[in-house]
């Protein structure tokens, strides 16, 4: 018998080649390619690295934010508690030495917020009927204690050497604090108007430490 070698029939063929490629399952692409993939990581890497370059830079440009803003925070104290004893005093060598503390606070807290504002460190505030933020409740604290001791002494009528005795280690506490911030400043402006504030209340501290080591 003579094969039929028609071409018509032959496409209609089930089991040809074009006929297979029609039928067969089409392979279905990847939602992300190759490409895309290392595209896609590349941004993601790109990202984390300027995170942490970015968390780095804060970091560098301002390490030491809690004890500034501590140090400050204390000096305001201190220069409220110089204010409030000033007429309580009655040595006239004393209220002259506890005169210029004040006015050295007054200005060393505000040569303090400056680098707090320079730094980019806001001043936490306390609102009335809520709890203050830890920091501020922390020297607080301390302020009224040392409030305690001072109005004990005076109840007492020995407040000028306790004032004196207390103050000059309450200056020596701070200035302590101010040579740690100091240490980690990294602006050679914050620097130096550190340097001028340490030297000012070391001046302070010894004069009440002298005077209580007085006769007077």
């Amino acid at each position: 018998m003579q094969q039929d070698n028609n071409p018509d029939q032959r496409s209609q063929n089930p089991y040809t080649i074009d006929y297979l490629n029609q039928i067969a399952p089409k392979q279905k692409q990847p939602l992300f390619d190759k490409t895309m993939v290392i595209i896609f990581g590349a941004l993601i890497f790109a990202v984390v690295v300027f995170a942490g370059l970015m968390m780095f830079s804060s970091l560098n440009e301002n390490p030491n934010s809690e004890p500034l803003l501590r140090v400050y925070l204390k000096v305001q104290k201190t220069n409220e508690l110089a204010t409030k004893y000033q007429g309580r005093l009655q040595n006239s060598d004393l209220r002259a030495i506890n005169s210029g503390l004040a006015t050295t606070l007054a200005s060393d807290g505000a040569k303090l917020k400056s680098l707090l504002g320079s730094n980019k460190i806001e001043i936490p505030k306390a609102e009335k009927n809520k709890t203050p933020p830890k920091i501020i409740a922390q020297v607080n604290k301390d302020a009224e204690e040392l409030d305690k001791t001072l109005d004990d002494a005076f109840l007492n009528a020995v407040l000028d050497r306790t004032y004196a005795r207390e103050m000059s280690y309450n200056l020596d506490v701070i200035n302590s604090l101010m040579k740690r911030v100091e240490s980690s400043a990294r602006s050679s402006d914050s620097k130096a108007s550190l340097n001028e504030i340490i030297k000012s209340l070391d001046v302070s501290s010894n004069q009440f430490r002298e005077y209580s080591q007085s006769d007077k």
